[in-house]
């Protein structure tokens, strides 16, 4: 360990469901001294406070007094990388200071295993993806307890908007954690980091050696946003030996971002989308966003060209309801459905309710795209035995260009009677 703070107190958590408040108390001397407060039974309660001092020996803290209080908080053996970010965050915070090597995050075998299922190339953007906020692990936990097919492509551990600014650096080694940690399946990670120049760059140091698939870059105006975050994600790889690519996100949420699109489209080869945000434009320009949506409906269709013109997928603007809301199933189908027909492949959500229907748009064709797709294709291939390149139906043109799209709708087809 470098140099040592011999007093302080710290704490970091909430008594919320799988949460735990950690308090500290660094000390001159007496040891380290646990005191536990819980909901569970006392074997559990016992296990936790052994891994805490197991922890607390690893780090070469000696003298603390460590207090818990939790109601119905993480479960032992289950949730423990809940209990060790609380209390890492909370020492950090009471001036404990941890050697260099305590800040690589530990590779479970968990994680090596979840290695294995982690796609090796760049696939492009899930059609759904679940923002949830980094420092809650309830949320962080929730699309993993969802059905398959409920669950999101993709889950945005966000430690930008829905985490308060005195919470940064506990969201920050808690989502490192989990993503060491949690088993998110099929689900693509991807971190929603802060501004490059308030965290950013801190946000990247922490969670970059837990390999998360992508990078979300908030705020996108121009080239250099995407090159900065780029250089130190590469840097960090290489100084973490890293072997799998870290890929980026471009969030073009303002009116320069917009502007700028197609050049931030193609300012990095580890760019795989560029994700619409809708409500920061409305609130950049300074006009309401309605129910109609079509004060943004150019904004959408110009980030589409821009993504499409590069090469990239482009996907949509949260749909901002909850399922409180009187009209959530029918103006989220509504508007979903719009998105798709401009061109976007997917769209990001902030409740799991909206999954399964934004799943569904993109990822199910309907009766009518499958009779169309069987109907164009049998109309080709009678055309090819008579020795035609092109026929028609229903006297609209076929040719081999339709042709695929006919193909890659029964594709689909499939793909979803298999999830």
């Amino acid at each position: 360990m470098s140099k040592k703070k011999n007093s302080g107190t710290g704490q970091a958590g909430t008594t919320e469901k799988n949460d735990i408040l950690v308090k500290v108390e660094l000390r001159e001397s007496g040891g380290l001294e646990v005191k536990m407060k819980s909901s569970q039974d006392s074997d559990v309660t016992y296990l936790m406070g052994k891994d805490i001092e197991r922890k607390l020996s690893e780090w070469e803290i000696k003298n603390v007094l460590v207090e818990t209080r939790d109601e119905g908080g993480p479960q032992y053996g289950q949730h423990g990388w809940v209990v060790e970010a609380r209390l890492e965050t909370a020492l950090r915070r009471a001036g404990a200071f941890f050697k260099e090597s305590i800040k690589t995050p530990r590779q479970t075998l968990n994680f090596a295993y979840r290695q294995t299922l982690r796609k090796k190339t760049k696939t492009g953007l899930p059609t759904s993806k679940l923002f949830v906020p980094g420092n809650n692990p309830r949320r962080i936990l929730k699309p993993t307890t969802l059905e398959e097919k409920n669950r999101p492509g993709g889950v945005i551990l966000d430690l930008k908007n829905s985490v308060l600014k005195e919470d940064k650096d506990a969201a920050r080694t808690l989502v490192r954690n989990a993503l060491l940690t949690v088993d998110f399946g099929n689900m693509e990670t991807i971190v929603r980091i802060n501004p490059f120049n308030d965290r950013g760059y801190e946000d990247l140091k922490e969670i970059i050696p837990a390999q998360p698939y992508a990078i979300f870059i908030p705020r996108c105006e121009e080239i250099e946003d995407i090159l900065d975050v780029e250089e130190w994600v590469v840097d960090l790889e290489r100084s973490y030996g890293l072997k799998d690519k870290i890929y980026l996100i471009a969030g073009i949420q303002t009116a320069k971002g917009v502007m700028e699109a197609y050049n931030i489209a193609q300012a990095s080869e580890r760019l795989i989308g560029l994700s619409f945000g809708g409500e920061e434009l409305t609130e950049d320009l300074g006009i309401k966003r309605t129910r109609s949506e079509d004060e943004i409906l150019m904004y959408r269709q110009m980030v589409i060209l821009a993504a499409r013109a590069a090469g990239l997928d482009a996907e949509d603007t949260p749909y901002p309801k909850t399922p409180k809301y009187e009209y959530f199933e029918k103006e989220l189908r509504k508007f979903t459905l719009r998105g798709k027909a401009l061109g976007f492949v997917g769209r990001k959500a902030i409740h799991p309710a909206q999954i399964p229907i934004i799943r569904e748009i993109f990822e199910k064709p309907s009766e009518k795209e499958v009779k169309w797709a069987k109907k164009a294709i049998a109309a080709f291939e009678k055309a090819k035995k008579k020795g035609q390149g092109t026929t028609s139906l229903n006297g609209k043109l076929i040719d081999r260009p339709i042709v695929d799209k006919a193909k890659a709708v029964l594709v689909k087809v499939k793909k979803w009677e298999n999830t």
